[in-house]
């Protein structure tokens, strides 16, 4: 590693650094795999918990993510998306429970676009009426081109990693992002039907000529907005249908690092997205994230404040 990412690693906990990096040495496994076992792209007969159907990938990320995990006598128990359940993987002695979505946007395999994995990283051995705040860390890793990590630590900041093939890593501490921006992402677009107020929104963003970028991926989606350093990424849940977004795989520990960059993310309500009671280890929500002026204004827009 640089100079820089050694004196940032340094800072952390030793057992958190330890399980940090077995973390990333299975990433570097997982994006192998991603390379060279295109049969695992078929779909699975099975389906995850939220009615998904699960492709071979998506089992196989996970038990390997799982298998890493039960083995480095660091982690109490594990959350993941492809699980019915909690898993117990260590003993309460064990310090850490880390609840994770192995694949982010597998079902965008058949485009030979980008791909994700997020990992949310807790003390204790239960989530249950805890909050985002209560998060030790937080990191995603987008296979792309590059194999990327952008991590955030409680009080350390926000780095980003470029995984090398030696397994040696380039370095960067990102910026904050602007308060402003000229991009924006619309997740669930048909949301506008019947929501006058959310169709109003997309209005003024064609109004003011600003860009949509929007993947279908939201680790994707967001790591856009984090390397350009501005931008707003909006999912409004539907009249018509269920809440679509993971609390505790997704949205948590994205917000987590949005927050550590001076963004913001809230909930369609304006509630912050780290202030949610986790109620349930499946809950869903909306979110709003982005650059603070961006997400305060999509907020008034909802309000029905502006006109």
């Amino acid at each position: 590693m640089t100079l820089d990412s050694q004196i940032f690693f340094d800072k952390i906990d030793f057992k958190l650094r330890t399980l940090l990096n077995d973390i990333l040495g299975v990433v570097q496994e997982i994006n192998l795999e991603l390379r060279i076992r295109s049969d695992s792209f078929k779909e699975h007969e099975s389906e995850n918990r939220f009615g998904e159907k699960q492709l071979k990938i998506d089992l196989l990320t996970n038990e390997m993510i799982k298998q890493q995990l039960s083995r480095n006598g660091l982690v109490n128990t594990i959350l993941s998306e492809e699980e019915d359940e909690i898993v117990e993987v260590g003993d309460r002695s064990c310090p850490y429970f880390v609840a994770y979505d192995p694949l982010d946007g597998s079902s965008l395999v058949k485009n030979n676009l980008p791909l994700g994995s997020i990992f949310a990283i807790w003390e204790g051995s239960s989530l249950i009426h805890k909050k985002g705040k209560d998060l030790l860390g937080a990191f995603y890793v987008i296979y792309g081109i590059k194999v990327t990590v952008v991590m955030a630590v409680r009080q350390l900041g926000v780095v980003q990693f470029v995984l090398e093939n030696d397994n040696k890593t380039s370095f960067e501490v990102k910026g904050n992002l602007s308060i402003d921006s000229k991009n924006f992402s619309f997740g669930n677009m048909r949301a506008c039907h019947g929501n006058r107020n959310l169709f109003r929104l997309l209005e003024h963003y064609v109004n003011e000529e600003k860009t949509l970028r929007y993947v279908g991926c939201l680790v994707v989606d967001c790591h856009k907005i984090i390397s350009d350093q501005q931008g707003i990424f909006i999912y409004v849940n539907s009249k018509k249908q269920e809440p679509k977004l993971r609390l505790i795989f997704e949205c948590l520990p994205l917000a987590f690092i949005i927050e550590e960059l001076q963004g913001s993310a809230v909930d369609d309500q304006g509630k912050p997205i780290l202030d949610i009671d986790i109620m349930d280890y499946y809950q869903r929500t909306s979110i709003i994230l982005g650059s603070r002026n961006e997400v305060k204004r999509a907020l008034q827009y909802l309000e029905n404040e502006m006109g």
